[in-house]
């Protein structure tokens, strides 16, 4: 049988599905081709951008923003361990961060206190308010959100351009 080897950066760990057992491991890594499937974990911080369209504020206006995260997992052995059974990959990690995000943007934009005046305003108290819950949310799964912010917020109308306008003017 032969085998090869992997050589994993600092920071990244390996999660081996070998037959139905799971294996993880960082350094260097043995594996069997063939017979082992491999995917990645990085223990560094991960910055992710979201762009998100057609979001309906609770006034009935489309609006379209795009977010940056920034996670980190836990590095503890049995929480790497938890997070690789749940999730298993950096991009699995990034699917499911988004989809968070995604979940409570919805939510947060039913609510009719957040009226497109207010977004236009003040687009940036969208994401403090759901921070926390997000923060919640992901800790389930030992992920930690270290930063979150709205790169762009705007409607398919221009309402929300007009109004900052109108109030900068």
């Amino acid at each position: 049988m032969r085998f090869s080897f992997k050589e994993l950066p600092v920071g990244t760990v390996a999660v081996i599905k070998r037959l139905d057992k799971t294996f993880i491991q960082g350094g260097t890594v043995w594996i069997i081709p063939l017979i082992d499937s491999i995917e990645y974990l990085t223990l560094n911080p991960m910055t992710f951008n979201f762009d998100y369209e057609g979001f309906v504020t609770s006034e009935g206006i489309k609006i379209n923003l795009g977010i940056e995260a920034t996670v980190k997992l836990d590095s503890d052995p049995k929480s790497i361990e938890k997070t690789a059974e749940e999730l298993g990959s950096n991009s699995k990690v990034e699917y499911f961060v988004e989809n968070v995000f995604k979940q409570l943007i919805a939510i947060a934009l039913l609510d009719p206190s957040a009226t497109t005046y207010k977004l236009a305003l003040n687009s940036s108290r969208l994401i403090d308010e759901i921070k926390p819950l997000a923060s919640e949310e992901l800790e389930k799964t030992n992920i930690y959100l270290q930063t979150a912010s709205i790169r762009y917020l705007k409607d398919t109308e221009g309402i929300i351009e007009k109004l900052r306008n109108a109030y900068s003017a």
